[in-house]
């Protein structure tokens, strides 16, 4: 009996001395497959600096300059040299085509020393004073750049309301597309100690010189307005530039800190500047302090815009007035109810007619190295 007791004591140690064997040659789970991601979007979320409305208008235009000024100075034109900032930017005007109600008129602009951007001038007809003026932005729409359909239809609609509308080209699309346009080469920018944002605000900051230097333009009535990258894009120039009176962006653009928990949302790489996130959370915080435009000094029809399905528009509001919201929208509402806009379909000649040839003009890839 005991040597029956002693020979299963036995034989049991053998079976878990081999189970245990086995056990220790397995890989044992120290870390989760994503902990390393998790742990790094812990860190740099802890490091974003939280957003505390200043509690009055003082405090708040206080934080805003300051705050802009630190996103010029260390993100923005971080490297630039003075000769890309000084003086009226250089233009070279094109032909005229007239249109029912108004001109199109081609120009050429020089955004940096060497690099050339088309653009596209609506004017209205028989225009006397001065007038509200609209930059507006480029969003992803790869070849057709500035010529696209809903642009074209957008700055027709206000040129025919006697406002003037500047179709600004974008880097990598429409005439700006192509080898050395990449959105990425401004990295090389940066590893040579210049800021490749520099590039893409100076295109915008230059088309807002242009626009704001016809005689026509009413310094105290500029606007920007843009869809989907060009919602980015009308954030970014109306919150640096103090010319601007009016932002409205139609989409385009998540908060800063959720682009850490959402990399598939980061957007191109000018979007994402070395160090904005350690200034500023979101551009907006800059821009909210804007002077909105006085309804009375806008005519009625465009005192307040609705957009179409799935079409968004940020509306800016202050303490005593109320903005005036430009989109990309084909309906407004009027004192009477909703009233529906021609639409004014472009036609296919208008396409052709926005065609520019901007030669000579160099890509991003030939500013460096620094000069």
């Amino acid at each position: 009996m005991a040597l029956a007791i002693l020979s299963v004591l036995v034989a049991s140690r053998a079976v878990c001395a081999e189970a245990g064997e086995a056990k220790t040659q397995q890989p044992l789970d120290i870390l989760e497959p994503d902990q390393t991601e998790k742990e790094l979007k812990a860190y740099l979320s802890r490091h974003v600096p939280k957003f505390v409305a200043p509690t009055n208008a003082d405090k708040w235009n206080a934080e805003a300059k300051r705050l802009r000024q630190q996103v010029l100075d260390e993100v923005v034109l971080r490297g630039v040299p003075k000769r890309w900032l000084s003086g009226p930017p250089n233009v070279v005007w094109g032909e005229k085509t007239p249109a029912p109600g108004y001109t199109i008129r081609k120009l050429r602009y020089e955004a940096v020393p060497g690099l050339w951007a088309g653009a596209l001038l609506y004017e209205p007809q028989g225009l006397t004073g001065k007038v509200p003026a609209v930059l507006n932005t480029n969003g992803h729409v790869g070849e057709p750049g500035m010529s696209i359909d809903y642009k074209q239809a957008r700055c027709i609609n206000l040129a025919k309301r006697r406002i003037l509308a500047l179709n600004l080209e974008w880097i990598g699309m429409g005439q700006l597309r192509g080898p050395g346009y990449s959105h990425y080469d401004l990295a090389y920018l940066d590893l040579c100690g210049r800021s490749g944002l520099s590039v893409f605000y100076l295109l915008l900051k230059r088309g807002l010189d242009v626009l704001c230097s016809r005689e026509a333009a009413d310094p105290e009535r500029i606007a920007v307005t843009g869809l989907s990258g060009g919602g980015w894009q009308t954030i970014f120039i109306s919150s640096l530039d103090q010319r601007v009176k009016l932002a409205a962006p139609n989409a385009g653009y998540i908060a800063l800190p959720d682009r850490i928990k959402h990399r598939g949302d980061i957007g191109d790489l000018e979007q994402n500047p070395t160090d904005l996130v350690s200034i500023a959370v979101s551009p907006r915080s800059m821009s909210q302090s804007r002077q909105c435009i006085s309804c009375s000094a806008i005519p009625s029809d465009l005192r307040s815009m609705s957009t179409r399905t799935r079409e968004r528009t940020t509306i800016s509001r202050t303490t005593a007035r109320r903005s005036i919201v430009f989109s990309t929208a084909t309906f407004c509402r009027k004192a009477n109810g909703l009233t529906k806009i021609c639409p004014w379909k472009t036609k296919s000649a208008h396409r052709k007619n926005c065609q520019l040839h901007i030669q000579p003009t160099m890509p991003i890839s030939t500013l460096w190295p620094p000069s």
